[in-house]
């Protein structure tokens, strides 16, 4: 490599290299969503059609174009989905499955907003 740069520092870039959809790892692509964590995203879908707007002070955090909603505005839908549970069985069933859809690629969560990640 050539020394490029400032005071003959060696500096190297990235470069993208086309992959076939074998090579990528399919972490959370085909798994089945567990029926607690459906619940939650079907709070997640009420939530984002009531509530949800394009943030405009997100930068390139969330996808261009993608809806979000407030955590805090997800969680109330959900919430209000589990019924008559205690808070405390509603908070830790809230956690679970935000947890899980986040893991499987499902949803997407930065500065407390959160949105539906495409397949």
């Amino acid at each position: 490599m050539e020394p490029l740069g400032i005071d003959g520092d060696q500096v190297g870039s990235c470069v993208v290299v086309a992959t076939e959809m074998k090579d990528v790892p399919s972490v959370g692509l085909n798994k089945k969503i567990p029926d607690s964590s459906i619940v939650a995203l079907q709070g997640l879908t009420k939530a984002l059609g009531d509530a949800g707007a394009i943030p405009s002070d997100c930068g390139d955090h969330i996808p261009r174009g993608v809806p979000a909603v407030k955590e805090t505005i997800w969680r109330e839908y959900h919430y209000a989905m589990k019924g008559e549970d205690t808070y405390e069985a509603k908070r830790n069933a809230h956690g679970r499955a935000r947890d899980w859809l986040k893991a499987n690629c499902k949803i997407g969560i930065w500065n407390g907003y959160v949105w539906k990640v495409k397949a």
